[in-house]
């Protein structure tokens, strides 16, 4: 209810600085089925019979409606916002998770749908959700899956793209001045001078505890080199740190920032029974260029012997929470990861580790 309220305030807001009832010329023009595509996005909205815009959600909202795709403009998102809208067209809802709010995404061709996290208030506003339709159009997930029998857990997750948020730019990897035919240095005489805080300890391998390889996924994503490996011991509840650096000459599906997050986290998650944060990114800015933040949650269970000499296995369950900081810089993608089980220390260990993010650099 606190977030509907929210939404309804934001929309009242809104209104006042757009112009009470402000309908530009363009909309006596839209006619039957018209196509409105929100120019750089992938976000159309189509016109019904008496010309009102509606957002579509997916194909499978579209399947019974008119669309004429021959008649398509691109706007300006202020010109958009000028252009009355209805209700979105939506096949399977949107899906509330905590605070998040998805749309449940069910191409036609899918037999299963996927569900895209819209990432603004401000995106919910112009898709057409206000406090008249909000109770209708937002499912909370126990109501979600009861209405449309499926488990909203087992479903795939992305981000939408936004419909009111600047993408961030990065620079172009293929263009790029800085490339190498060698996996990049690490320290205050290489490629990237990112220098570990005193207080931690080179590796990964501790005396007395498993090691790390078989607690999570500490690989990298193909082609990647690990430029580093830090451990902070409090007790016996670790914090890590691990510099990657990707080649994206082998990866060609990563063209952004976003790409690389999105790709490595869920890299990550692969040997997780539960993980979460491949679909949550915030901007950040560090040594001149955009970086991105996603924070994972990531559940191992595995079982295992407690001793050499022991027959019986023990199952071990761990619960990994990860910062992971991305930028691109020429044709390598760079991850920091910080990860650890102590919610009590981790946060003060991640921090020692933003700050030397925020003095670090590239070489020149």
């Amino acid at each position: 209810m606190r977030l509907m309220r929210v939404i309804l305030l934001f929309g009242m807001i809104l209104g006042v600085v757009v112009g009470s009832g402000a309908i530009s010329d363009a909309q006596s023009t839209l006619g039957r089925g018209a196509v409105v595509a929100l120019r750089n996005t992938p976000h159309i909205w189509v016109a019904d019979d008496s010309g009102v815009l509606h957002w579509a959600g997916d194909t499978r909202a579209l399947a019974t409606r008119y669309v004429d795709w021959g008649a398509r403009r691109d706007v300006e998102l202020a010109d958009l916002r000028q252009l009355r809208r209805g209700d979105p067209w939506l096949s399977s809802g949107l899906l509330k998770m905590g605070d998040p709010i998805y749309l449940v995404k069910w191409e036609t061709a899918d037999p299963a749908p996927t569900l895209f996290h819209i990432q603004s208030l401000a995106d919910v506003e112009l898709f057409g959700i206000n406090g008249d339709n909000y109770g209708s159009m937002v499912f909370e997930q126990p109501a979600w899956e009861g209405r449309f029998a499926m488990s909203a857990g087992a479903l795939a997750r992305a981000a939408l793209a936004s419909a009111t948020i600047a993408a961030t730019p990065t620079p172009n990897i293929f263009l790029d001045a800085w490339r190498l035919n060698r996996s990049p240095r690490i320290g205050l005489d290489g490629d990237y001078r990112f220098v570990a805080p005193g207080t931690w300890t080179d590796s990964h391998g501790l005396e007395g505890y498993v090691l790390v390889s078989r607690d999570a996924n500490t690989d990298p994503m193909y082609s990647s080199s690990v430029l580093g490996r830090w451990t902070y011991l409090t007790g016996t509840m670790p914090t890590y740190v691990m510099v990657i650096a990707s080649n994206l000459d082998y990866n060609k599906d990563v063209r952004t920032v976003s790409d690389l997050a999105r790709k490595s986290v869920t890299y990550w998650c692969k040997t997780a029974v539960t993980c979460s944060g491949a679909d949550s990114t915030t901007a950040a800015s560090f040594t001149g260029y955009p970086w991105q933040k996603a924070v994972s949650r990531a559940r191992v269970v595995y079982s295992a012997k407690v001793c050499d000499n022991c027959t019986d296995l023990v199952e071990r369950v761990h619960e990994w929470i990860g910062y992971h900081y991305y930028t691109i810089r020429g044709n390598w993608g760079y991850e920091v990861r910080i990860f650890g089980e102590s919610i009590d220390t981790f946060p003060a260990r991640a921090q020692e580790v933003i700050s030397v993010m925020e003095k670090s650099r590239f070489e020149s």
